[in-house]
């Protein structure tokens, strides 16, 4: 049985300024009853939870800037969607490899670890179970520490939960959109500038 969520581990997730609504309802309705000092020291743990959701969230794409991202992703050929996957994971500390098999397109090593990427079929509308299939047989036959499966699109319910149970992290929309949106905006400036 899964553990319940706590309302600060939702918090967390949610937009920061949820999180400060909440200590503002907190000590206006609080400040009723008791003195201001104890409906401020009240509403004072949903500040703090406020303001490192804002801190996790900075630089993180809203959901229009994320489709738009998405969009200048799906437009990319291979080539070019692999410069900006070796991009993003050196700037987070990755050692990067582009592997030749036909299962797992990169391997990432990181603190003694060693991860599969996989995003061959990355363009498609819709990723089924077999291609996340293939990269856990990948992670199996070379023996690493996990693996990731990148799709620009979505991923069907039977893949997410074949993904689940191998432990396999999925990397899509949002979350694509937030690996990717440094290395995009850092090549679309270079690009600007040599024309």
């Amino acid at each position: 049985m899964a553990a319940k969520e706590s309302l600060f581990d939702f918090l967390k997730r949610s937009p920061w300024w949820l999180s400060v609504v909440i200590a503002i309802g907190i000590a206006a309705s609080l400040q009723l009853f008791l003195p201001m000092a104890f409906a401020l020291f009240a509403a004072l743990p949903f500040v703090v939870i406020g303001g490192y959701a804002a801190w996790r969230q900075r630089g993180n794409p809203g959901e229009a800037k994320a489709a738009q991202i998405l969009e200048q992703i799906r437009a990319l050929n291979r080539e070019e969607f692999f410069a900006l996957l070796e991009d993003a994971y050196r700037r987070a500390g990755y050692a990067v490899s582009v592997l030749d098999g036909e299962d797992a397109d990169m391997e990432l090593k990181k603190g003694g670890r060693t991860t599969l990427l996989a995003c061959r079929r990355w363009k498609t509308a819709q990723t089924g179970i077999g291609p996340v299939r293939a990269l856990h047989e990948a992670v199996r036959k070379h023996e690493a520490s996990g693996g990731a499966y990148l799709a620009a699109g979505e991923i069907s319910d039977t893949a997410r939960q074949y993904a689940a149970a191998q432990s396999i992290e999925l990397v899509e929309g949002e979350g694509l959109a937030k690996l990717l949106a440094r290395s995009l905006h850092r090549r679309n400036k270079l690009g600007s500038e040599l024309h």
